[in-house]
């Protein structure tokens, strides 16, 4: 891990961010796939990682929530919010235990179901609320990122 020290007047907690290279941007279903499996794992209080970090008797910080930027080669960052500082530097080693644990005992396909149709949802109102944005940005990222010969 690579650690930056941030002057605060409280030193009592700070943010820890965590990141995975993503997909290629032209792979839409790999990530489409990883921003849903990212909504399972922190998109609510009964989500493994909300549920274990934020929600628990032991937990370790205020809040959860996961970034994908979208390049070439995209990344997906977990922005974990007002670690105390004693856990700071096992909080990695924590959320690959509980990755590891959900990978074991499998993903459940009922609230994954609940997650997607979620997710429909939120889509469906953000056209209705933000056309502009919704349809717009996709093809504002492809001209930036995607393929534009078509190979």
């Amino acid at each position: 891990p690579h650690v930056v020290e941030f002057p605060s007047e409280d030193e009592s907690s700070g943010l820890v961010l965590l990141g995975w290279r993503g997909p290629n941007y032209a792979d839409f279903s790999a990530r489409a796939q990883l921003d849903l499996l990212w909504t399972y794992l922190t998109g609510s209080a009964a989500s493994p990682l909300t549920k274990q970090l934020v929600e628990s008797e032991e937990a370790v910080c205020t809040g959860l929530f996961v970034e994908e930027k979208k390049y070439r080669l995209g990344s997906f960052v977990l922005w974990a919010e007002d670690v105390e500082f004693d856990a700071m530097e096992t909080l990695p080693g924590r959320v690959d235990q509980i990755l590891k644990a959900e990978l074991a005992n499998g993903i459940d396909l009922g609230r994954m179901r609940d997650v997607i149709g979620l997710e429909r949802r939120k889509y469906k109102a953000s056209i209705e609320d933000r056309p502009g944005d919704t349809l717009l940005d996709p093809l504002i990222e492809h001209y930036l990122y995607g393929d534009r010969f078509g190979g």
